[in-house]
Parts: structure tokens; C-alpha cells; sequence
């Protein structure tokens, strides 16, 4: 039966998401709806997410986020017996692996098709491993168990016992049917007191493990912001405490906006809205002073072209007089601009952009002060008939490998942006 919680979470926040939380919160699957809904209401719904986590080395801390949401406890008696001793007072017997020879020789108690993954993976790298054993473990007849249930005898007959190395050791507690049942990474719901009371504070004490620890609720992850909904969004820009993020979302002083989630209608390139109904490219914030949105006045046509070799997508914005083209990324940021009948740029162009990559204006021969002031990205820019390029232009830029810029009388200008060749 496929589980609702993973499959809400592949879809929303993709496969790589989805293998993540099936492998982090087994205990959380048991309840329906559970883990998706805190995921889904600490992080607004983005494939990126995950690999935002992996790049940053955040997966750790958005594990323990996620858990620190969910308040349930557990009531833990306290006692001096060793885990060792509680287990065998309830019929089992406590081994912990080392070695991968140690490991295998627990093979024995698993059937074919239901094997752990713990056998065939590094697991011993990333846990701390144990297995308890039943006395009759070997005498029980797996044939002899056609409906099996997770808390069955069977199962329970001989589980593995499994901790994550680190500060907080969040533990598994495997079935011995594996994948046979639903969730069988929480057997006894992965609750050390159900199999006996004291088992939980004994493995603490004997072991030092850091099993019940409060999780931590801080969490920081580069290029997202927590709104007033108590979601984390993934933003492009901030301008005037305004952030402008990925699928049309703007978080306002904190509020979420829903003025332009209708894609069909709208497209959020950077801090720019395209209203492709009424075919106008416009600031939400209307104290932004930009130069760009002089150059697309009067529009007749917006049309998108998308590239999937490049991953990019060209936005062709027609006027009367004009055409350019942006080329926007998968977050819908603007990595190039070209436009081939603007003679002049204004103060401004697009100042608070920092994702340009190429630029090319063939026709300008004058460009205003703060040009792409906050971009570092830039690699090329062509403009063979610019004469003046005004202060604070591409200030932020210093390794531009071309720069094709023939008529620019401030050779000073281009020395100072253009990438050293260390091998000339």
C-alpha cells in the first residue's frame, strides 16, 4: 500500500525529499498525515529544498527541525539494570555489531526477500547497531505467519536495534519481516519503553547515547527566509524588506502575498512581475527605482521560449519600436539579457539583480550610473558601441572574462573588472 505521507512529499517536494523523510522519520509515518503536515507547514512546497539542504550540509539540522515540531513524549521510568539485563527479562538477548563479521551473522534470522538493506550498505559508518533476539527465534516458521503484522510475534522474534551516530542518536527499531509490512523502520513505534520500561534511560546511561534530547527548533539555511505563516520560503531577491521568491511567492514585512500565484497569468522573474494577461512588466513594490523598466514600455507581446539543453528559459518581450530577451534560470533568475535596439540605459539597470551572467547591447552607446551594481556574476558583456559607463557600474564585478567594449573611452574601467588571465 503506498503511503500518503510519501507520496504528498514526492510530489510536492520531490523524490530526493521523499527518500529523506522515509528514512528519517519512520515513527512519524505511523500516524497519516502526519509527517506531511510538518513538513508542509515549516517549508512552503519547492523541489529545490532538498538539494538547498545537501549543498548547504543542512540535512542534519532540518531533520532535527522537523522532530523538534513534533511534540509528543513519551513518559521514561528511570533504572540502574543494564540493557542487557532488562532484555533478557522479557526473553531476548542484546548483541551489538562492530564489525561487518559481526553484522552477518545475524543474516541467518532473515528470509530471502526480506533481508535488511542494513546487510548490503555502510550502515556501521552512520549507526550504532544492536539486534535483540528471542530464545525460539530460529524455531519460528516463517510459513507459519501468512498475514503478517508488525507486532507480531515473528517480528518482534528478532528486531535490529538501530542508532545514529552523533550528538542526537535517533534510533530505528527494525521488523524481522522488513518490507512485508508497512513501515517496519518503527516497529514498536520506536518507543525503546514498549519493548520494556527503563530500556530507554538504560541505553543512555550505559552506552551515553542522546536518545530523548530536545531537538533543536533553530534552523538557518542560505537564501530563505521564514514568513508569518511559520513557513521557510526560498527567495531571489530582498528589496526594501520585501522578499521575492520561488512559484510567484512575495513575503511582505513577513505576511505572504497571494497577489500573483496564478502562473498562468503571472511569471516572477527576479523582483520584476510579468503580467502576461495585460502584457506589462511592472515593480510589486512601487518605491523601487529601477532603469529596466523604462525599456519595456507599450508591449504587444510576451512570449517564452524554453531551452532544456541549457536548463534556461528566454522570455522575448515585443515592443513597437523594440525586442529583447531575458534568459532566466530554474528560480527564475535572470542570468542574461539581450536587446538590440535600446540606444541608451538608464541609472539603475536592474541594480538589485546579483545572478547575471551575459549581457549583450549591441546598439547602446550609453549606460547610467549603478548599472548592475550588486551583480558578481557577470562572465561576459558586449556592447561595442558604449562610450560612458557611469560610476558604481558593475562595481561588484572583478573576474568578467570578455569584455567586448572597443569604444569605451575608460580603459580604467575595464582593467578593473576583467578577470586576471594568471597563465599569460
Amino acid at each position: 500500500m503506498e503511503c500518503y505521507d510519501l507520496k504528498m512529499i514526492k510530489d510536492k517536494y520531490g523524490e530526493k525529499m521523499m527518500h529523506l523523510c522515509r528514512e528519517s522519520f519512520p515513527t512519524l509515518l505511523d500516524t497519516k498525515g502526519l509527517l506531511y503536515d510538518l513538513v508542509s507547514s515549516s517549508f512552503a512546497c519547492s523541489k529545490f529544498l532538498y538539494d538547498d539542504l545537501e549543498r548547504c550540509a543542512r540535512i542534519n539540522n532540518f531533520i532535527n527541525y522537523i522532530y523538534s515540531k513534533y511534540k509528543e513524549s513519551h513518559l521514561i521510568e528511570c533504572t540502574e539494570k543494564t540493557p542487557q539485563a532488562l532484555l533478557a527479562s522479557v526473553g531476548y538477548k542484546l548483541y551489538e555489531c562492530h564489525t561487518l563479521s559481526e553484522l552477518e551473522q545475524f543474516r541467518k534470522y532473515y528470509t530471502h526477500r526480506e533481508m535488511l538493506c542494513t546487510f548490503g550498505i555502510k550502515r556501521l559508518q552512520t549507526h550504532h547497531i544492536f539486534f535483540a533476539v528471542k530464545d525460539n527465534a530460529l524455531e519460528l516458521n516463517r510459513n507459519d505467519f501468512p498475514n503478517p503484522l508488525r507486532e507480531d510475534e515473528y517480528s518482534t522474534s528478532v528486531i535490529s536495534i538501530q542508532f545514529t551516530k552523533g550528538l542526537n542518536n535517533r534510533i530505528s527499531i527494525k521488523s524481522r519481516y522488513n518490507h512485508s509490512v508497512d513501515n517496519p523502520d518503527a516497529t514498536f513505534y520506536n518507543n525503546l519503553e514498549n519493548i520494556v520500561p527503563g530500556l530507554t534511560r538504560s541505553f543512555e546511561q550505559h552506552y551515553g547515547f542522546n536518545i530523548n534530547s530536545y531537538y533543536s527548533d533553530d534552523f538557518y539555511l542560505e537564501n530563505y527566509t521564514k514568513a508569518r505563516d511559520g513557513r521557510y520560503y526560498r527567495y531571489n531577491a530582498k528589496v526594501n524588506n520585501i522578499y521575492y521568491c520561488i512559484d510567484n511567492n512575495i513575503i511582505s514585512n513577513g505576511y505572504p502575498l497571494n497577489f500573483y500565484l496564478e502562473k498562468e497569468k503571472y511569471l516572477l522573474v527576479d523582483y520584476l512581475v510579468i503580467d502576461f494577461e495585460n502584457k506589462k512588466i511592472f515593480f510589486h513594490d512601487q518605491n523601487i527605482i529601477d532603469g529596466f523598466i523604462d525599456l519595456v514600455s507599450d508591449i504587444s507581446k510576451i512570449d517564452i521560449i524554453n531551452n532544456k539543453e541549457e536548463g534556461i528559459k528566454y522570455i522575448c518581450i515585443t515592443s513597437p519600436e523594440s525586442e529583447m530577451y531575458l534568459g532566466v534560470n530554474k528560480y527564475n533568475q535572470i542570468v542574461s539579457y539581450y536587446n538590440d535596439y535600446v540606444d541608451k540605459i538608464g541609472d539603475n539597470f536592474l541594480i538589485h539583480n546579483t545572478t547575471m551572467q551575459e549581457i549583450s547591447l549591441p546598439n547602446v552607446t550609453k549606460i547610467g550610473k549603478y548599472f548592475l551594481c550588486f551583480d558578481n556574476e557577470l562572465r561576459r558583456i558586449y556592447a561595442p558601441k558604449v562610450k560612458t559607463i557611469g560610476e558604481c557600474s558593475l562595481i561588484s564585478n572583478h573576474d568578467i572574462e570578455e569584455m567586448e567594449l572597443p569604444s569605451l573611452k575608460n580603459q580604467e574601467f575595464i582593467r578593473r573588472r576583467k578577470k586576471v588571465n594568471v597563465n599569460a
